[in-house]
């Protein structure tokens, strides 16, 4: 009986000893840069440590194949490695250090295309004549634009006329970029902000602001279409036709009144703001010229009305008008 419980005992033993091995090799490998361009070097260091006396067989490799490859003799050092491809590279080192384990490390590098080269040349000079004014030079290999806020348009060379980018009083962006395969000095002047004045609109109306009211007057020989309201909304208050000459003037709560006038009713030809002081008394209540209230469920307008437009504006949205009257009803 005992001769028969020998042998699973000896078997366990013999088990116990083969799978206890010595202390393994400790390899460190590392690399001075983990990304890099292509064309440039990276640094492949390593550092091994050993059990004992014994000696070591160190063997290089990299995926793909590099010049790190093969075997190394010291222990400790490090060697330069030019990568000129794009890709993900594996540098790898396996340790065999007689009678112990084996030691491996690995470390990976990413090699990222090489800008191709770019011709410098100048930035051509964007010019304003006159407040209302700007011209884009016909120059070969740039190109130009303009931005609202976040959006924006690509521009052909010439003269413009600032009014066609009113941006109901903030600021529109002009720029300037060079074209595929060339670059602008560093540092040179590429953007050109500009806030566009109403002014720079035909004055075919007149406006004049008076305490809680605005009077528009018609400059031109012809008969106009004017409107007016707060310009977060698209309804105005009011649309009304002034004759050659004619004047009207019309009462309202808001702070900050928005007109456009137009010769056509399908767009419009001028817009632009009037403050309007409404902390006051007028100078002669019911007077004799006529006056328009508000809109129906109209509770008067801010400045923040300004924003409001001019986010919808930016964003896509419909202004008041919105290059385009709207009839009343």
């Amino acid at each position: 009986m005992r001769r028969l419980l020998l042998l699973p005992v000896l078997s366990l033993v013999g088990v116990m000893f083969v799978a206890s091995p010595a202390s393994a090799a400790t390899v460190e490998l590392t690399v001075d840069e983990t990304t890099i361009t292509a064309g440039e070097t990276v640094t492949v260091s390593w550092d091994v440590a050993l059990e004992g006396d014994d000696s070591a067989t160190l063997t290089a490799s990299s995926d793909p194949a590099t010049s790190f490859d093969g075997p190394l003799e010291p222990l400790a050092g490090s060697q330069d490695v030019t990568l000129t491809e794009p890709g993900v590279y594996t540098f790898s080192l396996l340790a065999e250090e007689d009678g112990f384990d084996d030691g491996t490390d690995s470390v990976t590098v990413t090699v990222e295309a090489a800008d191709e080269d770019l011709t410098e040349i100048p930035v051509p000079e964007i010019t304003f004549p006159d407040p209302c004014t700007i011209v884009l030079p016909d120059v070969e290999n740039v190109e130009y634009g303009v931005g609202f806020g976040q959006s924006g348009s690509s521009l052909e060379a010439g003269e413009y006329d600032l009014a066609d980018f009113y941006n109901f009083g903030a600021e529109s962006t002009f720029g300037v970029n060079p074209a595929e395969g060339f670059t602008f000095p560093e540092g040179a002047e590429t953007t050109f902000p500009i806030v566009v004045s109403q002014d720079c609109f035909p004055q075919l109306v007149e406006t004049e602001a008076i305490c809680q009211g605005v009077t528009f007057t018609n400059t031109t020989d012809g008969t106009l279409i004017v409107q007016y309201g707060d310009i977060a909304e698209e309804t105005p208050d009011e649309e009304f036709e002034l004759a050659a000459g004619q004047a009207r003037t019309v009462s309202t709560e808001r702070d900050l009144v928005f007109f456009l006038s137009a010769v056509d009713i399908e767009d419009f030809d001028q817009a632009g703001f009037v403050e309007v002081e409404q902390d006051c008394t007028p100078a002669s209540a019911g007077a004799a010229f006529p006056t328009v209230a508000p809109a129906a469920g109209s509770d008067g307008g801010s400045a923040a009305g300004l924003g409001a437009l001019v986010a919808m504006t930016l964003a896509g949205g419909a202004a008041l008008g919105a290059r385009r009257l709207r009839r009343t009803a």
